[in-house]
């Protein structure tokens, strides 16, 4: 059977690649178990087109574990901030990719857990900043109030992040969107999409395909169901703040 393409599957072959996820997360005891689960089942259902997938979630610096909490930590006060326990954490769950490193959060060297300190901060980050802005998030209430707050954070929606060719992409200040330009060379990345969207406790999730192919927008759209998969599934794990593995 060839393999699957993100530009090319028709709505069939997608409903089954979503069931085979959806069996896989329903029996997943914690929300980073089953955004590792989709991680990896988009890894091996799109083998030749994935590159890397990771899942992320926003979640409070108090929640994280003693491990992912030192080292946003040390960030922080690399950037001359701190956190407290209601610093709003971008945290990777998921991760499964092309290199073994990939295939274990615990190995990323960067993207561990990124604080959101405050809106220039973020901005300084061009794909977080072009994340959260295509999530219809306003980075003022980061300097207003810097903590997770449903009703400031809650865009009601599902949105789609897109970026539509890695190499040439640039935000309004000329800066790739995607800076890490040798991994993109390396790993031939085309376009790289995401979707998020928020649970009613103000949690955010959101997934990121960094692709081999060149996707439309359009194409992009027809993939956002896979968001809501998620979140539904694992809808209780997040109510009951079952967000990481004992």
């Amino acid at each position: 059977m060839p393999a699957l393409s993100y530009a090319e599957i028709d709505s069939a072959a997608w409903v089954a690649v979503l069931d085979v996820l959806r069996d896989r997360v329903r029996t997943c005891t914690s929300l980073d178990e089953a955004a590792n689960a989709v991680a990896r089942g988009l890894y091996e259902s799109f083998p030749e087109s994935t590159a890397l997938a990771r899942v992320y979630a926003l979640t409070p610096f108090g929640e994280l574990p003693a491990d992912i909490a030192a080292f946003v930590r040390d960030l922080a006060r690399s950037h001359t901030g701190d956190v407290g326990a209601a610093t709003p954490v971008l945290t990777l769950l998921g991760t499964y990719g092309s290199e073994p490193a990939w295939c274990d959060r615990k190995q990323s060297r960067g993207h561990r857990g990124i604080p959101l300190l405050s809106g220039d901060f973020v901005g300084a980050i061009p794909m977080l900043a072009r994340l959260l802005k295509e999530l219809g998030i306003d980075l003022s209430w980061l300097d207003d109030a810097p903590e997770v707050n449903t009703r400031r954070l809650l865009g009601g929606f599902n949105g789609i992040f897109y970026v539509d060719d890695a190499t040439t992409a640039r935000d309004a200040l000329g800066r790739h969107i995607i800076p890490a330009q040798e991994f993109v060379e390396q790993h031939r990345v085309k376009t790289v999409f995401g979707m998020g969207g928020f649970y009613p406790d103000g949690t955010m999730i959101v997934c990121i395909v960094f692709t081999r192919e060149e996707l439309s927008r359009a194409q992009v759209e027809r993939l956002k169901s896979l968001l809501s998969l998620l979140k539904g599934e694992t809808f209780g794990l997040v109510r009951s703040r079952k967000i990481f593995t004992s």
